[in-house]
């Protein structure tokens, strides 16, 4: 309830699906912390090894495609490589049909720069929105 705050940028980044709610923080009472941290991590990896079919897979939404990935993949190559995951921070948010779903916001340091992933996982443990920026 209320108008909570937004996961930093949210509403602007990539994303897919596109749009998305508001987020508020702090994650849902049955979220693992650990548990959907290394989910998070696998999808971010999955997604940086260019195997977007892995992702999509994740999804329970015929409307998620691999090129989505592929498009987001070309906005971010200017940020050289891999260094470390540094900041996550933990949200949630209401969906239209998976109830409430926690996101996983995992900053990931670059040679060039840094990107925030965005991960929403509902309780099945299923995605429910990707997100870099």
């Amino acid at each position: 309830g209320g108008g909570g705050l937004f996961v930093r940028g949210w509403q602007g980044a990539w994303g897919v699906p596109a749009g998305g709610a508001a987020a508020e923080a702090g994650r849902p009472d049955w979220a693992d912390e650990d548990a959907f941290k290394a989910e998070a991590l696998e999808v971010i990896e999955e997604f940086a090894d260019g195997d977007y079919d892995a992702v999509v897979a994740r999804f329970d939404n015929p409307e998620v495609k691999a090129a989505d990935f592929e498009r987001a993949a070309a906005t971010i190559e200017g940020v050289g490589d891999f260094r470390f995951y540094s900041d996550v921070t933990f949200a949630r948010y209401e969906t239209e049909s998976d109830g409430t779903a926690a996101v996983v916001a995992q900053t990931a340091d670059y040679v060039n720069g840094k990107l925030m992933y965005s991960v929403g996982i509902a309780e099945s443990g299923k995605l429910t929105a990707f997100r870099v920026q």
